[in-house]
């Protein structure tokens, strides 16, 4: 298969929205099939939701699909004797129409912060067709979508505090040492089902009109 008939291949996939084609190799070309499409965000648990606030929607170009040529990369890695670690790979982004929605909230500040800035916005994207006239005109207020909060759980693997012996440190001269020397650490672990440490928000237009 050439080259051209490789490339065409992997467009089909894409308009066709063949799941395979997330990540499809065809001989020196990968295609990446992106969802940029997302009704949700993932904000921090410890956020304040009671400070999500609308600010805007607008149009916007979002990547849909990303093709990488390694052709280039191996006709210069066989060019010199022994090859080269450079790799001046090809990366071609296919681009579509979207519309984002924006909202901002307050959290705690980020640790590399060092202004504490408790400030914060996240997006979603919708297509075209998702939304209304008065959406795509850029006049939507607030009132335009609706906005609700959910946790999931996720699993872990936690220090099983019954079943464990744990000796204490302290800090001699600069060095860590065992509190009590006679002390013989025994560590368990359980598997455990924890909250998770985001809050999914999810935006939902209100009406179609």
């Amino acid at each position: 298969m050439s080259r051209q008939q490789q490339l065409i291949t992997l467009a089909i996939a894409i308009f066709a929205g063949t799941p395979s084609a997330i990540a499809t190799h065809a001989g020196d070309v990968k295609l990446a099939v992106l969802h940029p499409y997302t009704h949700s965000a993932n904000i921090p648990a410890d956020a304040d939701l009671s400070t999500i606030h609308w600010r805007g929607v607008k149009r916007v170009k979002v990547p849909v699909s990303e093709v990488t040529d390694w052709r280039s990369c191996q006709q210069y890695s066989t060019a010199e004797p022994g090859g080269s670690i450079y790799c001046p790979q090809t990366t071609h982004e296919s681009y579509a129409e979207a519309y984002q929605v924006t909202y901002s909230y307050t959290g705690r500040p980020m640790a590399s912060d060092e202004y504490g800035n408790p400030y914060f916005t996240f997006s979603v994207y919708f297509r075209p067709n998702e939304l209304g006239p008065v959406a795509r005109s850029g006049k939507a207020g607030a009132e335009s979508f609706h906005i609700s909060a959910s946790r999931e759980t996720i699993r872990a693997t936690v220090l099983d505090q019954a079943q464990s012996t744990v000796c204490g440190n302290t800090n001699l001269h600069g060095h860590s040492a065992r509190a009590h020397r006679d002390c013989h650490e025994h560590l368990v672990y359980t598997p455990a089902v924890l909250p998770s440490p985001y809050v999914k928000i999810t935006v939902t237009p209100v009406t179609s009109r």
